[in-house]
């Protein structure tokens, strides 16, 4: 697969920021000395940011100025995934549509027993089954991240046809149509295969949202994202609180969104704005 572009851009950036302290464009323009209407004009793209600018509205929403106007320029991308990242699990990545947006599902496969489980179906049920048939895996779980519909739909379709059970936080409802599941607690593991599944609860995105940890690999859904953040639905403080927790795991720990590139703990604590 080509590289993949940054899911969010200055604009989307500096909006979530700005949503997320809870402060309007009319606040922001007064601390920062830009004008309402240039913040209109740089958070929906019409042009882009001067340095003076960046640094000045990063100020005003509590960013990291220079990593805020580095990935305004495009001068920084997360590394290229490497071939290997963790000895005993593989990550295959299926890029889905929905609304023509792209969003992501991620088969996490058990390298020595090729047992799998599918993390998040992203609304393509025949590609995400077509993918377990081809690379010739043993499907033992559905892994949910939470329960948005772009990464949710889907699942009736893949449970039925595989026969696995459902697996998610126990703080997240369960979808429409799905049956056999089980509902996991902090720090709570599934096995697939040879591999211990961490669920670690991350909220802020959505109350119920989580993140599954095995090795060197963590899939979060939308909690952060190369660069950026997910939109703070829940609560902005919960996901602040909730990347504290994650980032407790190795800097090498490659970090698997809904939507955009991979990354890793690493990259995002020495690039991402929201996280100086």
């Amino acid at each position: 697969m080509p590289a993949i572009a940054l899911e969010d851009e200055f604009g989307d950036i500096i909006g979530k920021a700005r949503a997320g302290r809870g402060k309007s464009l009319s606040a922001v323009a007064a601390e920062s000395g830009v004008s309402e209407a240039d913040l209109r004009a740089l958070e929906s793209y019409e042009r882009p940011p001067s340095e003076d600018e960046a640094n000045a509205i990063a100020e005003a929403v509590g960013l990291d100025g220079p990593r805020l106007y580095a990935i305004a320029t495009e001068s920084w991308a997360p590394d290229e995934e490497p071939a290997l990242v963790d000895p005993a699990a593989d990550v295959i990545r299926l890029q889905n549509f929905v609304g023509g947006y792209p969003v992501f599902c991620y088969i996490l496969v058990c390298r020595k027993t090729r047992s799998a489980a599918v993390v998040d179906t992203a609304a393509d049920p025949d590609k995400v089954l077509q993918a377990v048939k081809s690379a010739g895996l043993k499907p033992q779980a559905i892994l949910l991240t939470h329960g948005h519909a772009d990464h949710v739909e889907g699942v009736e379709q893949v449970q039925k046809t595989l026969g696995v059970p459902v697996v998610l936080s126990e703080d997240m409802g369960v979808p429409a149509g799905v049956g056999e599941h089980f509902k996991l607690g902090e720090g709570d593991t599934y096995r697939i295969g040879d591999l211990d599944v961490r669920m670690l609860k991350t909220p802020g995105h959505s109350e119920g949202c989580c993140t599954f940890v095995t090795g060197g690999v963590a899939i979060m859904g939308d909690l952060i994202f190369a660069g950026s953040m997910g939109k703070p639905n829940y609560s902005f403080e919960a996901s602040m609180s909730s990347v504290e927790k994650l980032f407790e795991l190795p800097d090498s720990t490659r970090l698997y969104p809904g939507h955009g590139p991979s990354t890793t703990i690493g990259e995002e604590k020495a690039h991402n704005p929201f996280l100086a």
